[in-house]
């Protein structure tokens, strides 16, 4: 590949393995193999010593022999401040580790195409809050990245979908089970080239990872009943590591056979144990139940939505609780009024399991998309259009002399978008000849209700969401102004408490966040004149961006006062921007293999 060309790409940034593509010349959505010759890449980090890591197959199989110097699943601890690891003495943080998983498939992909790899849009789950996909853009930008977006893989999984997609208008529901999260989602695919989604419901809890964990608890038992001397301290951490890698195997073979052999040789003492697709649909099947409750909620939101007057406006408890019913009653009737189509998404939806059990639930048709790299492949069209989108802006504003081309900082950002990409996106298949922009291709939902503490009548404290869950993103984005007015006279200032959460209401209790229903992203303080009369008016502005980060704006309308914060997760453990800069210049120190 010639050194002139310019590419860029897309990143599944996995749980349990990751995955890079781009859009090649002939317009194709392409996965790039590692190194190792493989699609898709474990999202696992072997720390050998402070300069040297490995990433990939190789980490996975020596954490069997330093399970202590490995991490796994660190996806699953992005934005909180959970995560409890120092392999060698000085503690690392989870966009540390993550950053390294996106050195690892960026330097392979450019090694195998001989090309930069730089401009890279990054996914992430659809459950994601604010601090969430802060922490997977900084561990972008820590890996050295241009990060041009943070897509939902969802909305990526659209994309890829509408590269195929022929014919007239339908509802599809996304059923995407990874290897740590399952998302369900419903978009509508119209003929058009355009998708919207509808709503999503997910499960954080539940993944792939969590079928081996019930296939690594049956073997462990199956053992220790035919070495029935065998202690709990006999299990090393090396046995335990190469009995997950065995369960992870034993569970892809049976998906392709109904029954498969496990050896297993622990504290000199030997078994064979023989696992059945039965026993493994037996031992999973509550799991499966977990991913049909929220599929069964996702169209119970799908077929509220379809039936209300507004689709920006929340739906009230009493009506989804009543249309959930309906589903649960009657599943295939009530999923046909909505779904034409089921997509699977994520190489966990293989086990057979998955596809039985949404054909007996909602007898609708299934189409099975790029399990592993239909995320990667939507991520890398997102990218693309993306930084087409920014060249063009780029020669607009210098053409017509918007900005001081003098100054350093706008220098800077400008040089990063004066090659054009190889490709356009209009070589792309589905987008070809189409008046729709891959920009504006997908219309996203928000993924979570957002909201501000208040006091009702002067009298009680709630919170009150301003933008609730599934709210239609018009153009990328949600913006809500309220006003709302001081509680006392000569009030000096006004803190502004935001919160995160699922709840679809439009009030909850503050209670809700000491049990853990909602978390706080912020909380910021609007100075006052102190001169006001109580009920002086304050607007709050609520804006949600394409990215699932929240902005906030509150302004004293009496006296034009007002503040801007981009609001970051105090309950978590958010990075600021110097700590991210400190670790990139860490990270080009460190060796990724």
């Amino acid at each position: 590949m010639s050194e002139q060309n310019k590419f860029v790409f897309g990143i599944d940034l996995g749980t349990t393995y990751s995955c890079i593509a781009y859009v090649d010349e002939n317009g194709m959505p392409t996965v790039v193999k590692n190194m190792e010759g493989d699609n898709t890449t474990p999202s696992v980090v072997f720390f050998e010593d402070e300069n040297n890591v490995t990433v990939g197959q190789v980490a996975k199989e020596n954490a069997v022999i330093e399970p202590q110097k490995t991490v796994s699943f660190v996806k699953e601890h992005m934005g909180k401040d959970d995560f409890d690891f120092a392999p060698y003495g000085q503690k690392i943080s989870p966009e540390e580790v993550s950053s390294h998983i996106l050195r690892k498939v960026t330097k392979d992909a450019a090694e195998q195409l001989g090309t930069e790899v730089k401009d890279v849009v990054i996914t992430c789950p659809a459950y994601f809050g604010t601090a969430e996909c802060l922490a997977t853009k900084h561990a972008g930008e820590i890996a050295g990245l241009n990060v041009l977006a943070i897509i939902r893989e969802p909305a990526a999984a659209a994309l890829s979908y509408l590269t195929r997609q022929q014919g007239s208008d339908k509802t599809v529901l996304v059923y995407d089970l990874g290897g740590g999260t399952f998302d369900v989602t419903v978009m509508k695919i119209a003929s058009d080239g355009r998708a919207e989604i509808v709503c999503y419901e997910g499960d954080q809890a539940l993944g792939g990872q969590h079928w081996d964990k019930a296939v690594v608890d049956y073997l462990k038992d199956e053992f220790q009943e035919q070495h029935s001397d065998m202690q709990e301290d006999d299990w090393l951490p090396e046995d335990l590591q190469e009995l997950r890698n065995k369960a992870e195997k034993a569970k892809k073979e049976l998906s392709g056979r109904g029954q498969t052999k496990v050896t297993l040789n622990v504290a000199g003492r030997r078994a064979q144990i023989e696992l059945t697709r039965e026993i493994f649909d037996s031992l999973t099947q509550s799991l499966l139940n977990r991913s049909i409750d929220c599929t069964d909620r996702a169209i119970a939101m799908a077929m509220a939505k379809k039936q209300g007057t507004g689709a920006n406006e929340g739906v009230e408890d009493a009506v989804f609780n009543r249309t959930l019913e309906q589903v649960r009653n009657d599943s295939k009737t009530a999923a046909k009024t909505v779904i034409d189509e089921i997509l699977l998404v994520g190489g966990s939806t293989r086990m057979p399991q998955v596809a039985t059990a949404l054909t007996e639930r909602y007898d609708i048709p299934q189409q099975i998309l790029d399990p592993d790299e239909a995320v990667a492949k939507g991520a890398a069209i997102s990218a693309l259009a993306e930084y087409e989108g920014r060249v063009e802006h780029w020669q607009e504003q210098q053409k017509n002399g918007t900005f001081d081309m003098q100054d350093e900082e706008i220098k800077e950002e400008a040089a990063k978008y004066q090659t054009a990409a190889t490709v356009k996106t209009t070589s792309i298949p589905g987008f070809k000849n189409n008046k729709v922009s891959i920009r504006q291709a997908v219309t996203m939902a928000s993924t979570k209700s957002y909201a501000l503490k208040v006091v009702v009548n002067h009298e009680e404290e709630k919170c009150q969401n301003l933008i609730i869950k599934n709210a239609k993103m018009k153009n990328g984005e949600i913006v809500v102004t309220q006003r709302f007015g001081t509680d006392e006279a000569n009030q000096m200032n006004a803190q502004i408490m935001v919160y995160e959460s699922d709840m679809s209401v439009e009030y909850y209790d503050v209670n809700e966040i000491e049990n853990g229903n909602a978390d706080e992203l912020g909380t910021v303080t609007l100075e006052l004149p102190g001169n006001l009369p109580a009920d002086s008016p304050l607007d709050v502005t609520f804006k949600l961006t394409k990215e699932g980060i929240l902005e906030v704006t509150a302004k004293d309308v009496t006296n034009g006062g007002e503040l801007f914060v981009t609001m970051q997760a105090t309950a978590g453990s958010m990075l600021s921007a110097e700590e991210v800069k400190k670790l990139k210049e860490k990270s080009q120190r460190i060796a990724v293999v």
